[in-house]
């Protein structure tokens, strides 16, 4: 009778130990959260959930799947072969898995071994359109005829083979290339001057694909081995190890819940592995006296590997395609738009377009400033030379002053400062922010027929001394393309935010052609304070030569503006832009330079 007695007692603490299962469910999963996070560039933060992911279901076939995914994008086309090759051991993702390892033999450039796999991956049921795109592009690769397949077709697919039938047509010379080509270089959402991100079709043999911009920071994170334990599947039988003279009961549980008491010897226990998902379980198995005092408490970490079954439900099995059409979706194809923007730029100029095959050329390097074969195109165009010296200001004897504005355009804001200036005749220079030119190229365009300059202020506003210079020559250079695209022109002083400045920004800055723009007079404190501050500011501070650093967005400066205009033209100031106080300043050394020579060579002949 005490021995039932310490059986229920045991059993009554189990119960009461046991966690209740929470009823809710979070709203995605770390594999749903991470495949978003891919889709967006954003690998790092991807990463992460991959970790949490591989620390609990390391043999998921979508766990792999997800890695080789992640890996692929990094451009770690080793480490995604490796992972994908793992996606096999699942038969629902073998297409997948195929197309993968697909990928990473063109990546490597094993064009028959590609192949091989492709054709097996749609043997094996994989996305069919998705598979005919890659197989497409090898006959590129090889110069072969590809051709656009019937039947509808998801918008990247399309958009694969427009770039495709596009390349095709242009190597040919023939002028319906120009056509799919800028079918495929549509702009992005919100991003006009941005590749998306994803593995990019470059249709050059010896690169035939771009998988990533950059490897993860801290790749070593995700080399998990896993569990060294031998994987259990389907009833296995658990053993409590040595159990000395005293024990009577001995109680197993898995990931903190029981899965049985046992009260005879040797106190082993068949359970079924697949009541667990795959992957890293911690057993936990306690040892009693016949008190039910506790003797011996080991814990160790298993391996569950059971075949993952197939879903039974709709809703299941909806949940699956859906999670199997974002990885392929991931997996598409895409065309480089950088290369594609090349190959349209040397076409149009091959037939007299200089213009528009210079818009394209620098659609091309704002996706890749680094790449030097666009620079060479955009120089012979452009003639870019080295910027001239910072200016601060012009010839401190004219009474010339240069009013800036920052960080527009603002609609809203810049509308009424462009009529306010444009009455009172004073052309300016706007420091313009390039992601508010790509949202406003309209008001962008106003800004210059207005007789305004616009200036480059970086595309995002960012602290350009704390960036790579990859990162900064990207923030000049999506700006002078937004800028180009919007107006025709190119600007030609830059303004770091903040003023922030370093040797790797100059030289960036002096390798596109633009001169640092800064200023004599900044009344930025005074903006934030009230219309009568700003005026303050700027008449005790102005000089002939003067350069006023104002915002464009800021009100107290809009209503300060009328009297500014008005007190600097009583004084006998004139407005012009920062160009035309730099051309002041050239003209004014060039005429001191050669008034110099002119001395020198008279003080020659005299003394001959």
């Amino acid at each position: 009778m005490g021995r039932v007695l310490c059986l229920l007692a045991l059993l009554q603490i189990l119960c009461f130990c046991t966690p209740i299962l929470a009823q809710e469910t979070p709203s995605k999963s770390p594999l749903e959260t991470a495949l978003e996070r891919v889709g967006q560039g954003e690998l790092a933060e991807a990463a992460t959930q991959v970790r949490l992911l591989l620390e609990v279901t390391p043999d998921s076939g979508l766990t792999q799947a997800l890695l080789g995914t992640l890996w692929l994008y990094s451009g770690e086309t080793q480490r995604a072969r490796t992972a994908f090759e793992r996606v096999m051991k699942t038969p629902s993702l073998k297409g997948l898995a195929l197309y993968g390892i697909a990928l990473c033999r063109i990546r490597e450039g094993d064009f028959a071994s590609a192949q091989a796999n492709l054709d097996f991956a749609e043997r094996s049921g994989g996305d069919k359109a998705v598979i005919g795109l890659a197989q497409s592009y090898l006959k590129t690769l090889n110069v072969g005829t590809v051709s656009l397949p019937k039947g509808e077709l998801s918008t990247a697919v399309l958009t694969g083979y427009q770039a495709l039938l596009g390349m095709q047509a242009i190597r040919r010379k023939e002028g319906a290339g120009e056509e799919g080509l800028r079918k495929a270089l549509k702009p992005l959402p919100n991003a006009l001057l941005r590749q998306s991100w994803g593995v990019l079709m470059t249709f050059e043999r010896g690169r035939p694909l771009l998988t990533g911009y950059r490897p993860l920071p801290n790749p070593e994170v995700l080399e998990i081995a896993g569990n060294d334990a031998e994987a259990l599947h389907g009833e296995v039988q658990l053993n409590p190890g040595e159990a000395g003279a005293r024990v009577t009961y001995v109680m197993y549980e898995v990931d903190g819940r029981s899965i049985g008491l046992v009260s005879s010897r040797p106190y082993t226990i068949v359970w079924r592995s697949n009541e667990v998902a795959n992957g890293s379980h911690s057993l936990l198995i306690t040892h009693f006296n016949a008190n039910g005092a506790e003797v011996k408490k080991t814990e160790r970490r298993i391996r569950v590997l059971n075949a993952e079954p197939e879903p039974t439900t709709e809703q299941e099995r909806e949940k699956r395609e859906i999670l199997y059409a974002r990885f392929w979706n991931l997996l598409t194809l895409q065309p480089d738009r950088c290369m594609c923007g090349v190959a349209l730029g040397d076409w149009l100029g091959q037939q007299g377009k200089r213009e528009e095959a210079r818009k394209w050329y620098w659609r091309s390097v704002a996706i890749r400033p680094e790449t030097e074969l666009i620079r060479q195109r955009i120089l012979e165009i452009e003639g870019l030379k080295q910027g001239n010296p910072a200016m601060y200001g012009g010839m401190a004897g004219e009474k010339l002053v240069a009013l800036t504005f920052d960080d527009g355009p603002k609609s809203g804001m810049t509308e009424p400062l462009l009529e306010l200036l444009t009455e009172a005749k004073a052309p300016s220079t706007f420091f313009v922010i390039g992601r508010h030119v790509t949202a406003n190229p309209e008001l962008t365009r106003k800004i210059t027929e207005a007789g305004m300059e616009i200036a480059n202020h970086s595309y995002t506003h960012r602290n350009l001394a704390r960036l790579t210079k990859e990162e900064i020559e990207r923030e000049i250079v999506e700006t002078q393309t937004a800028v180009l695209l919007a107006t025709g022109k190119l600007p030609h002083f830059l303004r770091p935010p903040g003023g922030n400045w370093s040797r790797a920004v100059e030289s960036s800055v002096r390798r596109w052609g633009l001169t640092p723009g800064f200023w004599t007079v900044d009344v930025y404190g005074s903006e934030v304070l009230s219309a009568q501050e700003v005026v303050k500011a700027v008449l005790e501070q102005v000089r002939p030569g003067a350069v006023i650093l104002m915002h464009n967005g800021r009100v107290n400066t809009l209503q300060a503006l009328p009297t500014i205009l008005r007190e600097l033209r009583q004084r006998g100031y004139t407005f012009v832009t920062m160009e035309t106080l730099e051309k002041r300043l050239q003209q004014a050394r060039k005429e001191e330079q050669e008034a110099v020579r002119t001395a020198g060579e008279r003080k020659r002949r005299a003394s001959e």
